[in-house]
């Protein structure tokens, strides 16, 4: 009896190291490049965000609150460009603009596009001067292929000039708070 309690014993502890094993590389794995964000107002004129990514570190996010307007946008930031940093991680502050405050109902806007901010270098060697590389699929010849069809990114857009970006957005919450780190 001992020994088969031993033998089942043995086993779920070899079951339970593989299956942290497999959650840890589900955890880290994407299939696509991706950017989240979530803003919160922190003070009446300030919003707090936090955001993630797999685009390479030091790769630059332009951020911008704004609000639905007719058959666009109305900013009410200036622009804002923030580094991903090496862990993938980013955040801080965003301000409204001088002449205007920050109403109810806006959204944060977090932009990926290699013509936005100051990308590295090494960004652009990783994802082509275009953003080509967004779209994760071969036989890229930029710039005159269209990718965003081909492609299962839901978050990659394509703009004139065959530029490729990313973009996500979220609802600005104004109240409560997030939980601390």
């Amino acid at each position: 009896m001992r020994y088969i309690l031993a033998v089942a014993l043995s086993c779920l502890g070899t079951l339970s190291f593989g299956q942290q094993d497999n959650a840890k590389k589900l955890i880290l794995s994407a299939p696509t490049y991706y950017i989240t964000i979530r803003a919160q107002r922190s003070e009446p004129g300030e919003i707090h965000f936090q955001g993630a990514s797999n685009l390479p570190p030091q790769s630059e996010i332009y951020l911008e609150v704004s609000t639905f307007y007719q058959g666009g946008w109305k900013e009410y930031s200036d622009d804002l460009c923030v580094r991903i940093a090496q862990d993938g991680f980013f955040e801080g502050d965003i301000h409204p603009k001088s002449n205007l405050k920050f109403d109810n109902n806006l959204v944060l806007r977090a932009v990926f596009e290699t013509r936005l901010c100051h990308q590295p270098e090494d960004t652009i060697k990783v994802l082509g001067k275009h953003g080509e590389g967004l779209a994760n699929v071969g036989d890229v010849r930029i710039p005159y292929t269209e990718l965003s069809s081909r492609s299962r990114n839901p978050q990659l857009f394509q703009v004139s000039g065959w530029y490729y970006g990313l973009e996500a957005i979220d609802r600005v919450l104004t109240g409560g708070s997030w939980p601390s780190r």
